[in-house]
């Protein structure tokens, strides 16, 4: 495992911890000795592939768990190259094809509604009636022709989430404004008006993003951090901040908060080797470590969600082409 510093600094509680332990003694021999803070790290159980590449699909952008993670769905293509959503049991099994083809041509994202009814996807340049592009669409989880969702039209989305708010679904999504700035949009589940959350600096390639249930938004974006490197920008009361940065981020990148707030995960890459690992931030002091436990043999980290109501998240592995499959494969991360 990687310790990874936010920003280049290191907390000021490590440093003192570093200097006890060089002391190497106690004021009290008669004393307990304290005990070891727990290991640093995600609290990640179990890593498991559980859809590959095969002649049914190849080149997985995305995957999102239904609410109780007994299903992962995911997007990828098809055989024949056509954009599609697809389910496939948590515990592993052949993929399911819930819809293929048009209207969709670039779904880079996907969430579920709040009682897993509905499947919403984000797609980055379905045509509209207009020459701008991008749109949301809805589908039903069981499958089924993908419906466009009003206010959303040329948007350019690239990353969902979805959260209660006043006891309705709620959609956050990354995209373009009017002006072409990159931005952060709110929206009703149901439809409606589009509304910017923040749009500009210090949002420059925003992808993935997860909003957490205080309204706190967090947004993975490969350009945000001050030497031009990936980072973690936090959205709260309307100001933008970079709370991690240094990273070298997914396409598209995923992000997910644990259950309880109080830890973000980002899907990243080992600098050095090019191989797929995940971030883990630690909101309380903005710490980051990587693992790459069970997903070292990958090269294409891309997207990563994670269960309305368990600690049980989905992560893409975008690697594999048509005349190559093997790589791409959709996992799941288990955590305590």
């Amino acid at each position: 495992m990687t310790l990874r510093w936010p920003l280049g600094r290191r907390p000021l509680q490590v440093v003192a911890l570093i200097g006890a332990a060089a002391s190497g003694c106690s004021k009290n021999d008669n004393l307990e000795p304290t005990p070891p803070p727990p290991p640093a790290g995600p609290p990640i159980t179990s890593v498991s592939a559980i859809a590959t590449t095969s002649e049914t699909f190849w080149s997985p952008f995305d995957g999102t768990p239904s609410p109780t993670a007994d299903k992962i769905y995911f997007t990828a293509l098809t055989e024949d190259s056509a954009p599609a959503v697809f389910a496939v049991d948590a515990a592993g099994g052949s993929p399911t094809k819930l819809h293929s083809g048009d209207p969709l041509e670039a779904p880079f994202s996907l969430v579920t509604s709040v009682d897993g009814g509905t499947i919403y996807v984000a797609d980055l340049s379905a045509d509209g009636e207009t020459e701008v592009r991008g749109r949301i669409f809805a589908m039903p989880s069981g499958g089924g022709v993908p419906t466009s969702l009003t206010g959303s039209e040329g948007t350019r989305p690239r990353s969902l989430d979805l959260v209660q708010e006043n006891g309705a679904d709620v959609l956050y999504f990354t995209g373009l404004n009017d002006q072409g700035q990159p931005a952060v949009f709110r929206l009703e589940a149901s439809g409606g008006a589009a509304t910017v959350v923040h749009a500009g600096a210090p949002l420059s390639d925003p992808s993935g993003l997860a909003v957490a249930n205080n309204g706190t938004i967090y947004v993975a974006d490969s350009q945000a951090a001050i030497d031009g490197s990936g980072a973690v920008v936090r959205i709260e009361n309307g100001t933008a901040t970079v709370i991690a940065g240094e990273m070298a981020l997914g396409f598209p990148a995923g992000i997910a908060l644990e259950l309880d707030g109080s830890a973000l995960y980002v899907s990243g890459f080992q600098p050095e080797k090019a191989t797929s690992m995940v971030y883990r931030v630690t909101l309380a002091d903005n710490l980051v470590v990587t693992f790459d436990d069970g997903i070292a043999q990958n090269i294409e980290s891309a997207g990563l969600h994670r269960a309305h109501q368990a600690n049980v998240y989905a992560w893409a592995n975008a690697d594999g082409k048509k005349s190559k499959p093997s790589g791409g494969a959709v996992y799941v991360l288990r955590g305590r």
